[in-house]
């Protein structure tokens, strides 16, 4: 019963996106698409709900079900497994496209063309991505007769991080649908202005936030449950989740400039474009069979077709629409443009930011192409991507600092040097004196050091001095700044000082790690619900003196015949003592992987103050919507 609903519900939403989107030739007021857009988000939530019931009562006439539960799986990850395939996920993407175009339609107090056009143009795209489920990737199609039980989900995606992850994710994607649209509309109607900032800078900030969020997620999962010790693989994926979060906060910092003072309104609309697509790229890269990754899903490679297909269609609608509309858009001249400016450093990040986009999409993509054309098989690496964006990372740092010290017009040389004479000095006393202690010697690991503790040392300042002026804007931007400026900080540390051993173990012996030393005490057989797992008990001393004990497991999942490396992890505010194991031998030897990771959790510390500064900003200037509407109505 739960799938038929599901499917009438799907068709529901797909009638009323075409009404929605054909509604200019009728003359709908804004109060009807608005009422069609409730409704909208209404059945396709209650379709997503629908799914969600198949999975929680294991209703194994539903495909789906079959291919991704089984009775013994936990409750929370029959209730993950709903979006962790293809079908699914498609499902819970037009869910959240949904949702934005709601808030979207709801915190609009005024009626205009731009509001009015976004919203047709919202209808379109979601009116392909219902399609595209209904007819390609139906996630309620059922299976008779019925098996008896499932083949269980993916036991690498039987985890908490993971479990969040796609959701966070798919916020963060779905959302610059809105500023696409937004900007297709402001296209047609041949202007951009300050209104356009206010209307979409929130929900940009918003997609932002939650993109942010969902790729520390994901890191998070992938340190914890992969077993080699690190948060960031380079993997195409996650390389794919990275591009359009550069180019969001290239668009963040332009929307701020034409909020402000109607400048950059062609940086809005290529970046509001570019971060659209690239967010699509995203999408037809876990679809198709173009690229190898453990966040991947075993496709029909015509859904990657079909996805890169509207891919290419929107994007080339909107160049082609930018080239010819773009001569009626012209940056005001009420304000002259000053080179020693934070309107001209916002600039000069942008070009960093892009050309750091640009360079994840070629490393990403290059060798893929390069298999297609039949040139052969290249593997570019993690030494490609560290060199190039490390140094624009240090780059961007730089203008950073400098940035958010000036005046939006313009400011003097010898109030920026006396504004961080003091920050610069303290950043390099404090990384004399952590040089001295670890012997670093590295000139680009020193100078990593030294941009971080800047930054993060010279936007207190900065917001200190401002303290009785305090605003939703101020604390946003110390909070995204001052997280920045601890991830370069603690990716830094960590780069630079992690170790690790790896060595074959009996019972009784030990593996030595610096000052660590983790004794092998005994191994056992755990069970659990839906698994078997082999459990290798380790103490651990520091400096002869015990610490901790870490259990370590490598697990068996009968139902889907995988085994999985579970790692254990001694946490600490500076440093995690990670340890992983892998074959036990006939004679009782386990091979044994042990991990320092120093400032590792401050990575994901910092992820979430960027994730906070989003979340601020938002609400702070959704307690002005309705205000400003009414300024630009």
């Amino acid at each position: 019963m739960y799938a038929e609903l599901g499917n009438v519900f799907l068709y529901i939403a797909l009638i009323l996106c075409i009404i929605i989107a054909v509604s200019p030739m009728y003359k709908l007021s804004l109060a009807y698409i608005k009422i069609a857009w409730y409704l909208v988000f209404s059945v396709t939530f209650l379709a997503f709900i629908s799914l969600i019931i198949c999975f929680i009562i294991s209703d194994f006439t539903v495909l789906n079900v079959v291919n991704n539960s089984h009775t013994a799986k936990p409750l929370i990850y029959k209730i993950s497994g709903a979006w962790g395939n293809h079908e699914g996920s498609m499902l819970m993407w037009i869910c959240a496209l949904s949702f934005f175009s709601v808030i979207f339609a709801y915190l609009q107090a005024t009626d205009s063309l731009l509001i009015r056009y976004t919203l047709v143009i919202q209808a379109a795209l979601l009116t392909f991505f219902i399609s595209f489920v209904i007819f390609t990737s139906n996630p309620f199609q059922r299976i008779f007769p019925a098996p008896l039980n499932g083949y269980g989900l993916n036991p690498i995606l039987q985890d908490i991080g993971l479990a969040m992850h796609p959701p966070m994710l798919y916020l963060g994607y779905v959302g610059f649908s809105l500023i696409y649209s937004g900007a297709i509309a402001a296209l047609i109607i041949g202007e951009v202005n300050k209104q356009f900032a206010v209307i979409f800078k929130p929900l940009v900030l918003m997609s932002w936030a939650f993109l942010t969020l969902g790729i520390g997620l994901g890191s998070w999962w992938a340190y914890r449950e992969l077993g080699w010790g690190g948060f960031w693989f380079w993997d195409p994926v996650e390389n794919s989740s990275l591009m359009p979060w550069l180019t969001s906060t290239a668009l963040i910092h332009s929307l701020i400039a034409l909020e402000k003072f109607n400048k950059l309104k062609h940086w809005n609309l290529l970046l509001s474009i570019l971060t659209f697509t690239l967010s699509m790229v995203g999408t037809f890269l876990v679809r198709s069979n173009i690229i190898t990754s453990v966040h991947s899903f075993a496709q029909d490679p015509k859904r990657g077709l079909f996805i890169l297909i509207f891919l290419a269609t929107a994007t080339g609608i909107a160049l082609i629409l930018y080239s010819i509309r773009a001569i009626k858009i012209v940056n005001a001249e009420e304000t002259e443009d000053y080179l020693f400016s934070r309107n001209t450093f916002i600039v000069f990040n942008n070009l960093i930011l892009t050309t750091a986009a640009f360079i994840v999409i070629l490393g990403t993509l290059y060798p893929a192409l390069l298999e297609i054309a039949g040139e052969g098989k290249i593997s570019i690496g993690a030494p490609y991507f560290n060199s190039l964006i490390g140094s624009l990372g240090v780059i961007s740092l730089l203008f950073i600092i400098i940035g958010t010290q000036l005046n939006w017009g313009n400011s003097k040389f010898r109030k920026l040097y006396d504004d961080n004479k003091v920050p610069f000095i303290l950043s390099g006393v404090f990384t004399a004196l952590i040089s001295y202690e670890f012997k670093i010697k590295s000139l680009f690991t020193l100078i990593g050091i030294t941009g971080g503790i800047w930054l993060i040392i010279s936007v207190l300042n900065y917001t200190l001095k401002r303290i009785k002026q305090l605003n939703g804007s101020i604390l946003s931007m110390a909070l995204g700044h001052i997280g920045f400026g601890l991830l370069v900080l603690a990716i830094t540390l960590n780069s630079a000082l992690e170790t690790e051993a790896e060595k074959p173990l009996r019972v009784k012996e030990y593996l030595d790690l610096g000052s660590f030393r983790l004794t092998l005490e005994k191994i056992d057989i755990h069970r659990g619900k839906n698994y078997i797992a082999r459990v290798a008990e380790f103490k651990a001393f520091k400096h002869n003196n015990f610490i901790t004990t870490l259990l370590p497991e490598t697990r068996f999942f009968p139902v889907e015949l995988q085994q999985t490396t579970e790692s254990a992890i001694y946490n600490t505010l500076f440093y995690d003592l990670y340890i992983a194991t892998g074959e036990l031998n006939e004679e009782g030897i386990l091979m044994v992987r042990a991990y320092y990771k120093p400032m590792i959790s401050w990575v994901w510390f910092s992820c979430l103050l960027i994730f906070l500064s989003g979340m601020v900003s938002l609400f702070s200037k959704m307690l002005k919507k309705p205000k400003a509407l009414r300024k630009t109505k």
